[in-house]
Parts: structure tokens; C-alpha cells; sequence
């Protein structure tokens, strides 16, 4: 998961509480309008770099995700709490066709027992993931990753597929022509963080930066060892 670090609530839901602060039976998620959700939507993609909070699947618009609860509304009080919202894939929330994501997580209380919330400070320390596009905890003893991957299904070989893709797509491979040099998987590993002109992140932006990573790596270390043969 890529780390989320959430700003100011949008001003249109900062004002629609205001006008609503004397209704209080009003300020309710449920209550909020169509064109105030879609404001908060778009905070929110750009903040993410316009992919899903917990997949880091493409979101190219508002219409292509809907607004998940960190601790959800049926466990927390916080239905209207900017910090404790993201986008996420899919569209519709309640659609657990996909086999992972936010739908499959549904109403489950989460604590830090559970579950690494993607605004947590270091939640890109807490997985690792291969060139096959597979995820795991990156430590085994790290309850929390491993019962959230499990609570989100990040492991579903679907969404294995499309990490693999992306990562194949980037050429991160020595599956070609022109192998990738250890230098441009490095210069890679930082590029695909960064978001772009219209703050916009590459689809599995970490998952292509830890594997660029490791690949320029391997790759060092086999110029190592053939340096120290030829000097042999």
C-alpha cells in the first residue's frame, strides 16, 4: 500500500457542517449531496495520486470509485471524518465481484491489532512484494500486514495479474532486447513515486518502485561477481 497523507477537509464539507451545525440530527454521511461527495472524491484522488487507497489500482475519475470508511460507519463515529476517508476501487462500494479491495473489507472494526491503514507513517514498510506480482507481509511475525491482506484480499490472484502487468509493462525485466541497466531501474525506483504534472501516480507506483529496487540489486551484484571472476 502506498502511504495516504491526507490535508484539510475540502471547503465544501468544512461548510456544509457549518450550515448544518444547529440540525445536528442532519450531519449524517448519508445526509451529504451528490456534488459534495464528488468535491470530496476529487481531494482525495489528487492527494493519492488518482489510484485506489488500498490497491493502487488506476482512478481516473470520480465516477470510477466511491468513498470508503477507514473505520467503518457501522464501528465508528467518524462517518464524517475527512481523515478517516479514501477513494477506492470500485465505483460502487458494495460490489465484492472483484474478490478484493474495500467491498470485500465491508463493516469489520480494525484496530492496529489488524489492519495498517494506508495514512499510517510507515505503511510501506509493512509489505513486500515479487516481480510475479504477489504481496506478502514483509515480516512474518507483522500480525497486522498479514491479517490485512487477508481482510482486503490483496493476494487475490486477479489483482496479482494486473501488479504483474504494470510491472512487466515497465519493462522491469531482463526478459528483452535491452535488459534494463541497474542504473535506470534505480533512476525507475524514484520516478514512479513522483507524481506527474497533473498529480497523477503510476498505476502500482510502489509495487514497480520495490521491484525496480531489487532488480537493480541483483543486478549489481551479478556486475560484482563478474568483475571479481574476470579478475581471477
Amino acid at each position: 500500500m502506498k502511504r495516504v497523507v491526507k490535508g484539510k477537509e475540502p471547503h465544501a464539507l468544512t461548510a456544509w457542517k457549518a450550515d448544518n451545525h444547529d440540525s445536528p440530527q442532519n450531519l449524517d454521511y448519508g445526509n451529504l449531496p451528490g456534488k459534495i461527495l464528488d468535491k470530496i472524491k476529487q481531494q482525495m484522488l489528487k492527494e493519492q495520486g488518482y489510484l485506489c487507497g488500498y490497491t493502487m489500482r488506476r482512478l481516473n475519475t470520480v465516477s470510477e470509485c466511491h468513498l470508503e470508511h477507514i473505520e467503518p460507519q457501522n464501528a465508528s463515529p467518524r462517518d464524517l471524518d475527512y481523515a478517516n476517508m479514501l477513494a477506492c476501487f470500485p465505483s460502487d462500494g458494495g460490489d465484492t465481484k472483484p474478490g478484493y479491495g474495500a467491498p470485500i473489507k465491508g463493516g469489520v472494526a480494525v484496530n492496529s491489532g489488524n489492519f495498517v491503514s494506508p495514512t499510517h507513517p510507515q505503511v510501506e514498510q509493512h509489505f513486500h512484494y515479487t516481480w510475479k506480482g504477489e504481496i506478502s507481509a514483509k515480516y512474518s511475525e507483522d500480525v497486522a500486514a498479514v491479517k490485512t491482506i487477508k481482510l482486503l484480499m490483496l493476494d487475490n490472484p486477479k489483482l496479482a495479474d494486473l501488479r504483474k502487468a504494470a510491472i512487466e509493462a515497465a519493462g522491469i525485466t531482463r526478459a528483452r532486447d535491452i535488459p534494463l541497466s541497474a542504473a535506470k531501474a534505480r533512476r525507475l525506483a524514484q520516478e514512479c513515486l513522483q507524481k506527474d504534472a497533473n498529480s497523477r501516480l503510476p498505476a502500482f507506483c510502489l509495487v514497480l518502485s520495490r521491484v525496480a529496487e531489487e532488480y537493480a540489486s541483483r543486478e549489481e551484484k551479478q556486475a560484482t561477481r563478474l568483475r571479481r571472476k574476470s579478475r581471477d
